[in-house]
C-alpha cells in the first residue's frame, strides 16, 4: 500500500544520504558539492511525495 511505499522511499533516501557521506570522504570538493546538491534535490522530492500522500490520506478520511 501507499504507506509502505512512503516508508521504502524514506529508507532508500536515508541509505543514499549515508552513501553520499561516505563518497564525499573520498572525492574532491567539487564532487562533494555535486553530491550535496543532488541529495538536497532528492530531499525536496521526497518531501513532495510525503506531502501529496498526507493530503490524499486526509481527503479519504
Amino acid at each position: 500500500n501507499a504507506e509502505t511505499i512512503i516508508l521504502e522511499i524514506d529508507s532508500t533516501f536515508s541509505a543514499l544520504q549515508y552513501l553520499g557521506r561516505d563518497l564525499k570522504k573520498s572525492l574532491d570538493v567539487s564532487s562533494s558539492s555535486d553530491i550535496d546538491r543532488a541529495l538536497k534535490d532528492m530531499a525536496t522530492s521526497v518531501e513532495c511525495v510525503r506531502d501529496s500522500f498526507d493530503r490524499a490520506k486526509k481527503s479519504h478520511e
